[in-house]
């Protein structure tokens, strides 16, 4: 009898928690060559080969640096519906400054917006008297 509570436990945990790992694996999840450097948040990022990923439902992007292995969380809430295509990132560039906008990833129907950043809006605020320039990288 004790060994039998014992299995059903392990069980039952075992169950918890590959469902919980199941509930976040990456849905999107993309390659990215950025060639020139670029702001996330208040962070620069070198260009390079990024990783961009999220899970279903949570708002957040994870980019990877793929050389560095360094890697940001962004919260990026769905923000409009599309037609399931092409997978892209695209940045707003003002001067020869880039920042993530947005990413959209081919198997779903929502882009997923960043919000603007301190840097962005004190730019935005200052210098910049015209909407960005929209510039795009295709998702692999």
């Amino acid at each position: 009898m004790k060994n039998q509570l014992h299995r059903m436990a392990a069980v039952i945990g075992f169950s918890a928690l590959l469902g919980s790992a199941l509930l976040g694996a990456p849905y999107g999840n993309s390659t990215a060559e950025i060639p020139f450097d670029f702001q996330v948040r208040d962070r620069a990022l070198p260009a390079g080969t990024y990783t961009v990923s999220t899970a279903p439902g949570n708002g957040m992007l994870n980019m990877t640096n793929r050389e560095t292995g360094e890697s940001i969380f962004v919260s990026a809430p769905s923000n409009q519906y599309r037609k399931p295509g092409e997978g892209k990132i695209v940045f707003r560039k003002y001067g020869a400054r880039y920042f993530l906008g947005e990413v959209c990833f081919a198997s779903e129907s929502v882009g997923h917006k960043t919000l603007l950043s301190n840097d962005e809006k004190e730019l935005i605020g200052i210098t910049v008297k015209s909407a960005p320039v929209l510039a795009s990288i295709r998702l692999k």
